[in-house]
């Protein structure tokens, strides 16, 4: 900090150091961040991050295998010294042609085929479309599973099958639960804050967020108390449109 301040004198800039933030008592920093998304934990990485963890990379020619499968892929270059999870099968989501799309994404070496190059794929669910040579930002939102070697092709495709079936749940579960704002899937009760933030003010909204946001989980449960503050808010969000209306 001391560097960047002497920096700012010099090349007439200004430093404002911010305080570590805290996420239920746990001082948050950007070594803690990249610890999280290395080890592959995405949803305390997302937590940390107040958003899904992205990767950004061309999509180019693969050996189609995936497509052999049943399981045809974008093929992502990344730029290599671009922090990416640990090898593993992530529950993903990205925005194509102005619309989103969620998929499964494979960070990995292959293990199951002879030739072990490090790629990152990309299933999309119901899309087929030609992606050669564009841009994609992938958010990564859930791990999966470990890579994992098969003995024959065949069994790869059985467990991405199954895969693909984690992620449907997945997908029900958010849209069941949640609802998209600003390109990201959050708790239907921070877009209420949204409406009443006003009157309760910001250190609420945010306390509430820094609990609640990403939170991917099979069912969704909150205990009595912010089970009150979520009915409170929604009558009073009804009261509101009644006003307005």
């Amino acid at each position: 900090i001391s560097d960047l301040k002497n920096f700012g004198e010099t090349y007439n800039f200004s430093v404002n150091v911010i305080p570590a933030q805290e996420i239920k008592s746990i001082s948050v920093s950007s070594t803690k961040i990249r610890s999280a998304i290395l080890k592959g934990d995405i949803q305390t990485a997302n937590k940390y991050l107040g958003r899904e963890f992205k990767l950004t990379g061309k999509v180019i020619k693969g050996l189609g295998r995936g497509k052999n499968l049943g399981f045809p892929t974008a093929n992502i270059v990344v730029d290599s010294d671009k922090i990416k999870p640990a090898n593993g099968v992530y529950f993903i989501k990205s925005e194509i042609n102005g619309e989103s799309f969620f998929g499964m994404m494979n960070i990995g070496q292959n293990p199951t085929f002879t030739d072990k190059d490090f790629s990152i794929e990309v299933n999309f669910f119901d899309f087929e479309n030609n992606l050669y040579d564009r841009h994609l930002t992938i958010k990564v939102i859930q791990k999966i599973r470990d890579e994992i070697k098969f003995d024959t092709p065949e069994l790869l495709s059985l467990q991405l099958d199954a895969d693909k079936k984690k992620c449907f749940h997945l997908i029900r579960t958010i849209k069941n639960y949640m609802v998209e704002k600003d390109g990201n899937y959050v708790p239907e009760d921070i877009c209420l804050l949204d409406t009443v933030s006003w009157i309760y003010g910001s250190r609420l909204r945010r306390m509430f967020i820094l609990e609640q946001r990403f939170q991917y989980e099979t069912s969704y449960r909150v205990d009595g108390s912010k089970a009150s503050i979520i009915n409170s808010l929604k009558k009073l969000q009804r009261g509101l449109k009644y006003e307005r209306d």
